[in-house]
């Protein structure tokens, strides 16, 4: 991690998950991981890419694309921290040309998107991308594919579990991707 040490500390609005972080405070705890080495941030995630500066290595993405259609504003986040890696795990529809498909979360479901701004009553919009939309989105924000993990040829030889059906079937896929350049996150054009 280099001199990138992170500190723990919440934002508490509009938490859509709050045991998540307790959890994981819990877990680096027991690993005696120092708390001046990681930070832990719960709240809404556009409302802190826009408030905090962030310099990090590697950003994870897990199970998000799918419950958001603000697709602008997370790959522009994403690319402001400066990055060197990204890794994006999520559902994907299947097809192969670049498309979303739009679909309704119910906020009050947890698993969904969180109520926010943009939501309206109990609902939410969210999409769903093809492999080739997100690949497109990702080119769009200079994250250049680094691997693909097949996770069909890596599940083949184990026993058919229901949970990593998606994963088995291809409606779920896994992507490491590297910034193409340090720094492209600013909004001058480039030559």
């Amino acid at each position: 991690m280099g001199d990138r040490h992170l500190k723990f500390h919440e934002i508490r609005d509009n938490l859509a998950r709050p045991q998540l972080v307790e959890n994981a405070n819990t877990t680096f705890a027991e690993y005696g991981v120092p708390t001046d080495q990681y930070d832990f941030i719960a709240g809404d995630m556009f409302k802190v890419l826009q408030k905090r500066k962030f310099d990090v290595d590697v950003v994870i993405c897990l199970g998000f694309i799918y419950h958001t259609i603000r697709y602008g504003e997370l790959f522009r986040g994403i690319i402001d921290a400066s990055p060197r890696h990204c890794i994006i795990d999520t559902k994907v529809m299947d097809g192969d040309e670049p498309l979303v498909r739009i679909n309704v979360n119910h906020t009050g479901v947890q698993s969904n998107a969180a109520k926010d701004k943009i939501s309206h009553g109990h609902k939410a919009l969210a999409g769903w991308p093809t492999l080739p939309a997100l690949k497109l989105m990702l080119d769009v924000y200079d994250l250049d594919v680094e691997e693909e993990y097949d996770w069909p040829a890596m599940l083949a030889t184990l026993p058919k579990v229901d949970a990593l059906r998606d994963y088995h079937v291809g409606n779920r896929v896994t992507l490491r991707r590297k910034a193409r350049q340090t720094g492209t996150s600013s909004t001058a054009p480039t030559a």
